[in-house]
């Protein structure tokens, strides 16, 4: 029987390097892959959570406000149409129509732009009274039908992403 004997060179050695280093630029591209996708996954996620987040707050404040308009100014004495709207007028900064207001969970009625939630998952809410045209009622004008127009708003990484919706009010108790 003849013995054998493997001999080992020095280009076999090197091959072995070669290979891990290799194995290790491939590694590094699959991490990289996983990593960028899982970043993606997550900004989709808190993209979906905040839309649905935000069309349910901008719902609330469709409701909140015809819950005013249908509400009373004191027990038995329930609001009129005309100050509805006053109150609306009055509730936007300076009673300038380009600003906007709030309801809160409370029912009360505030100016300016309302917030929910903190950091990443921070949304602002608001909305404007204008007639079913969409202009901006003027002092005097108390229209039978007037158009409420909700805009929320967030922001995902360096992108502003919203949701805008609306309703049009009657007086339908015609007072």
């Amino acid at each position: 029987m003849k013995k054998t004997t493997k001999v080992k060179t020095n280009s076999q050695k090197g091959f072995t390097l070669v290979e891990v280093v290799a194995a290790l630029g491939i590694s590094a591209l699959v991490i990289t892959a996983l990593i960028s996708l899982s970043i993606s996954t997550l900004r989709i996620s808190l993209d979906s959570k905040l839309l649905l987040e935000g069309t349910k707050i901008a719902s609330r404040q469709i409701e909140l406000v015809r819950a005013y308009r249908d509400g009373e100014i004191s027990p038995g004495v329930p609001r009129g149409w005309r100050d509805f709207i006053d109150n609306l007028r009055d509730c936007s900064v300076f009673n300038n129509p380009l600003f906007s207001c709030h309801m809160e969970d409370d029912g009360s009625l505030r100016g300016g732009v309302g917030y929910e939630g903190t950091g990443a998952e921070r949304i602002a809410y608001q909305f404007k009274m204008t007639d079913v045209q969409g202009v901006p009622l003027g002092p005097t004008d108390y229209p039978d039908i007037v158009r409420i127009s909700v805009s929320v708003t967030w922001k995902v990484g360096d992108e502003q992403k919203g949701s805008y919706i609306y309703t049009d009010l009657s007086n339908w108790r015609m007072k």
